[in-house]
């Protein structure tokens, strides 16, 4: 016959279940602190990698969006590509610059005074921002270079912004910004 009583290591309903203490530091008087999250700066070459990935990933969907909306799905392979390699150096800089400035000192607090983000809300904030620091400046030279200036310019420009903007918003947060996390914990093996 088979013993179905429970052994006597087992937990039984009610008894209090150890929890396991979080990450802590002892120092050399024997103080013990809660470890905090890491603030310290990633190296510069690790922020130019990350940035080239998201800009990367950002001009190619973003590009090949545009050319499909404004000539009506009607392009060549070479049409893509020539707007694409053009807009990439132009994004990386605007990204490192404009971007990050306006993102990070303008935008960011601001969202801090209306609310104290946390967690997945936190995380895709600063991202948001940067799209929308930075759709405004990348759709301007994407409708300067194709229209060079003239009275089409301003009209160009503003369809094109309000086109792009939800679509980067949506590529950014959905597909570009884990594609890009993801190829830098492949090259760099930890999290961004």
């Amino acid at each position: 016959m088979t013993d179905l009583s429970m052994p006597s290591s087992s937990v039984r309903l009610g008894a209090a279940v150890p929890v396991p203490a979080p990450d802590v530091d002892e120092n050399a008087t024997g103080d013990v602190a809660v470890a905090k999250p890491s603030t310290k700066k990633r190296p510069l070459h690790k922020q130019l990698a990350f940035t080239l990935f998201m800009t990367g990933g950002m001009v190619t969907l973003m590009s090949l969006y545009n050319t499909a909306l404004h000539t009506w799905f009607n392009f060549t392979l070479f049409d893509w590509l020539s707007g694409m390699l053009l807009r990439w150096p132009i994004a990386f800089a605007v990204s490192l610059t404009i971007g990050d400035v306006i993102a990070k000192r303008v935008l960011m607090p601001l969202v801090r005074k209306i609310a104290s983000p946390s967690g997945w809300i936190a995380s895709h904030i600063i991202p948001f921002c940067k799209v929308n620091a930075m759709v405004p400046f990348m759709t301007f030279f994407a409708s300067l270079l194709s229209v060079g200036i003239s009275q089409d310019l301003l009209p160009l420009w503003a369809f094109t912004y309000v086109t792009t903007l939800p679509a980067a918003l949506a590529a950014n947060v959905a597909l570009v910004g884990p594609l890009a996390r993801k190829m830098y914990r492949l090259v760099f093996s930890e999290k961004f």
